[in-house]
């Protein structure tokens, strides 16, 4: 008779893509996830599957906690251009925490996504799901009036994933805390000048 688990897979999830996040696929070992997780190597292969399957596992915890609090606002919220507002200044307050650290799936974009289909697929998806996020916002600035008629919402949409993207590179890269706020007053100024005037 198999014995209960003694621990939370959820918990353990979470500190083993805490260590994915900070060191990387590569440079994290099993032995490391281990230490990390606080469980044994058969405990994490009969919970989890081997390194890779664990890896995949913490990509779509990612995706279901961090990314969907993120883009909450964007998706569901009923603002239009002051949503995206309050998306690129979040990161204003948090880009020192986030340090060397950045995104995960920006990161596992760097590192994995050419090696690793699977990986890559989840990031495609990530990417889809922010560019839909931005497309919602903006969509309500125009049915709202606050955005004109000129502008092609699915464009702006891509260049708002691709310079979150860009910023998030940055933040991994440990660029000045100045240098990316004054990427990030650029985007948001951007959005401004979309903005119809009455």
């Amino acid at each position: 008779m198999a014995r209960p688990r003694s621990f939370e897979p959820d918990e353990v999830l979470d500190l083993a893509m805490q260590l994915f996040w900070q060191k990387g696929y590569e440079a994290t070992s099993v032995q490391d996830l281990e230490a990390a997780m606080g469980i044994n190597r058969y405990s994490l292969y009969n919970t989890f599957g081997d390194k890779h399957q664990l890896y995949l596992a913490c990509l779509d915890r990612y995706r279901d906690r961090m990314v969907a609090e993120m883009t909450c606002g964007l998706e569901h919220g009923s603002e239009g251009l002051q949503a995206i507002r309050d998306f690129m200044n979040a990161f204003r307050g948090k880009a020192p925490d986030a340090m060397g650290r950045g995104c995960f799936m920006v990161n596992c974009a760097v590192e994995q996504s050419h090696d690793d289909p699977e990986a890559a697929s989840r990031i495609l998806a990530h990417a889809e799901r922010l560019e839909a996020a931005f497309l919602a916002a903006l969509t309500r600035a125009r049915a709202s009036g606050e955005l004109g008629s000129e502008h092609d919402l699915d464009d702006l949409a891509r260049y708002l994933v691709v310079a979150t993207n860009g910023i998030l590179v940055g933040v991994r890269m440990r660029q000045p805390l100045d240098a990316l706020d004054a990427g990030l007053r650029m985007i948001v100024s951007q959005v401004d000048s979309w903005e119809q005037v009455a």
